[in-house]
């Protein structure tokens, strides 16, 4: 079982990246181009284009970590923006396990 830090927010990108991308360059991504702070309050989705693949980077008080992901038959289901300008969508813990998991979210 993978445990995630209990106070913070989840959110996923809803831009595809790069999956070569290094711990710093997706903490830049989400402070920079999602307004994100990885370091104390948020836990960041990544994707990449086919959706086949995610990272999870999120700062556990000693470092950063990245929890990586491949489905080997579905793709992840991404929850829909509410506006069409947002580059992140929030996540409830209990929608985080079906996007993990390949199945949809009750967002999409």
């Amino acid at each position: 079982m993978i445990l995630l830090p209990p106070t913070r927010r989840i959110f996923a990108a809803t831009e595809p990246v790069d999956m070569r991308r290094s711990f710093d360059v997706l903490h830049e991504i989400a402070r920079e181009q999602l307004g994100l702070d990885v370091m104390r309050s948020a836990i960041v989705l990544f994707f990449n284009r086919p959706r086949t693949h995610c990272k999870a980077l999120f700062h556990d008080g000693t470092g950063f970590v990245i929890l990586y992901k491949r489905l080997d038959e579905r793709t992840f289901s991404v929850p829909k923006p509410t506006a069409p300008a947002d580059r992140s969508v929030a996540l409830a813990l209990d929608e985080l396990a079906l996007v993990l998991d390949g199945r949809r979210s009750t967002k999409s």
